[in-house]
């Protein structure tokens, strides 16, 4: 009723990979339907357990950075996992330091501990690789602009900070790639599935909209608001590979 494997996380920096151990269960003789997320072989160094579909709480992990001692914070997702157990999807979000990403660099300690781990780089990319399911890739976006609008507003109401702005990638990859197939002029278009790009572009653009709509609920006559956009976009009819050329 059990199946076991690893999970290997091999550092970007130089530094030792860290190794967890992954146990599959059986829980309700029904077929495969959670998992362990183990330090050792042992059940008793479990650090999570996750049905299929669901999260991790977040994880604090210490790893070994170019000789220095660093804790990251990880999350695990169940995406899939089939009845026989022969196939299982996990996803591992990016591991985040406590610190070194905010000045004063105690800052971002700070705020981890009022408002949760930070998320830098929340991209579609996973999921245009198939690593992950849409979902997955909106619960990353939601997570990110929550965090940053309560960051906003932690630093507004206890460190008196009177400016604040914040840049949100969330808009940029769906709209880059789906704009083409919601415009019947485009050679990418196709009728019967307008409607589905249309949802995917919809979505994330809600995700801007709640964390655009939680400054809001939380501001007085006095502050003001302003968004701006990075860049235009259009969509896509064709594609130029400068890479091949120069080869």
């Amino acid at each position: 009723n059990s199946l076991e494997s690893e999970i290997q996380i091999i550092p970007k920096f130089k530094g030792p990979e860290k190794i967890l151990h992954m146990l599959i269960l059986n829980s309700r003789n029904k077929g495969f339907d959670k998992i362990l997320i183990c330090k050792t072989k042992d059940v008793n160094t479990k650090i999570t357990e996750i049905n299929i579909g669901e999260w991790s709480d977040w994880i604090y992990e210490i790893f070994m950075i170019e000789n220095t001692q660093t804790t990251g914070t990880i999350r695990f997702k169940l995406i899939d996992l089939s009845k026989d157990g022969s196939k299982l999807k996990l996803y591992r979000s990016q591991i985040m330091p406590l610190n070194g990403f905010t000045d004063p660099d105690t800052l971002g300690e700070e705020m981890i501990k009022e408002l949760g781990p930070y998320l830098e780089n929340v991209s579609m990319s996973p999921y245009f690789f198939d690593w992950i399911d849409f979902d997955t890739f909106l619960d990353e976006a939601r997570y990110q602009n929550q965090w940053l609008a309560n960051g906003a507003l932690y630093l507004a109401n206890k460190k008196g900070v009177s400016l604040f702005y914040s840049h949100t990638h969330v808009l940029d990859d769906p709209t880059h790639s789906h704009l083409a197939q919601v415009d019947p002029s485009n050679p990418y278009y196709d009728e019967k599935l307008a409607n589905e790009h249309w949802n995917i572009i919809r979505k994330t653009y809600q995700v801007a909209d709640d964390y655009v709509g939680s400054l809001l609920n939380k501001m007085n006559k006095d502050d003001y608001l302003v968004v701006v956009s990075d860049h235009g976009n259009m969509p896509v009819y064709k594609y130029a590979f400068l890479d091949r050329f120069l080869v």
